[in-house]
């Protein structure tokens, strides 16, 4: 009866016992009969759509498979990718199956950081297409222009179709139409979205934010008259007012004080557009 009862334990126990001899005989072979990164030849899209028939999924995760076996290969020799290779491999396998999210993010995650930014981005488009309900490839395509490519304004138009799938993304938008100077974009927003919203503590943080914006592009618009004028930058932003081309600095409600940054010609303020605590 005591026996009878512990046996699943036991039973359990060898099962245990068995998956990690059997996994340590296949890691040591493995190691001992470590395989060369073969590159397997890829056919030109076309053909394979034909050859593949009515098994397009099943092509399309076997590229991805290979694709990603190649990768963790390569990775672990610390041997440099064939990325081409690669590329081509995620765009036969997005082409066959448009709906196939994995070879998407696995893109995402090797190509641009070797820098293939532009050819991932064109496999990301195809994505946003056929997924568009799934706000990680744009938000992926925003990433790619802001950390890659250094293009606010694009990654702000990115961010903006992924914000309207996932409303928690507003502000990253905001943000990024914000660094572009679009800051009249941003104020669009924040007035669309005050007239949506019926939580008066909300409306409170959007009409705070839309003073905030408005007085940031009262004060970029002067300093870029200040320039054309002058032929030189306003220091300090009073010289706006001595040269009469505004007639007061604006004040930030978050209380912090309104700057211009030469460097990324932008107006910032000390407030990062936040209360102090």
């Amino acid at each position: 009866m005591r026996i009878s009862r512990q046996l699943p334990i036991i039973l359990i126990l060898i099962s245990i016992l068995g998956y990690t001899v059997s996994f340590s005989q296949v890691d040591r072979y493995r190691r001992n009969n470590r395989l060369e990164s073969r590159i397997a030849y890829i056919p030109p899209v076309g053909m394979l759509k034909v050859i593949s028939l009515d098994y397009k999924g099943i092509v399309s995760k076997l590229l991805l498979f290979r694709g990603m076996v190649y990768y963790g290969e390569r990775q672990e020799q610390n041997v440099r990718q064939d990325l081409p290779w690669m590329y081509n491999s995620f765009e036969a396998s997005t082409t066959l199956d448009p709906y196939n999210i994995d070879s998407y993010y696995f893109a995402q995650a090797t190509l641009p950081w070797d820098g293939m930014v532009a050819e991932t981005n064109r496999i990301l488009e195809r994505g946003m297409k056929h997924r568009d309900w799934d706000f990680y490839i744009p938000f992926f395509i925003g990433f790619n222009h802001f950390h890659f490519l250094g293009d606010d304004a694009k990654a702000a138009e990115y961010f903006d179709i992924a914000a309207k799938l996932n409303p928690a993304l507003i502000e990253l938008s905001l943000k990024f139409h914000y660094r572009a100077n679009q800051i009249p974009v941003a104020i669009a927003i924040l007035e669309e979205l005050y007239s949506k919203i019926n939580n008066e503590e909300i409306r409170k943080n959007i009409t705070t934010r839309i003073e905030a914006y408005t007085g940031a592009d009262t004060l970029y618009k002067g300093v870029q008259a200040y320039k054309k004028r002058y032929n030189n930058i306003p220091h300090p932003l009073n010289q706006l007012i001595v040269r009469g081309i505004i007639e007061e600095i604006p004040k930030d409600p978050y209380g912090g004080e309104f700057y211009y940054d030469a460097k990324e010609d932008r107006i910032k303020t000390t407030s990062n557009f936040l209360f102090k605590k």
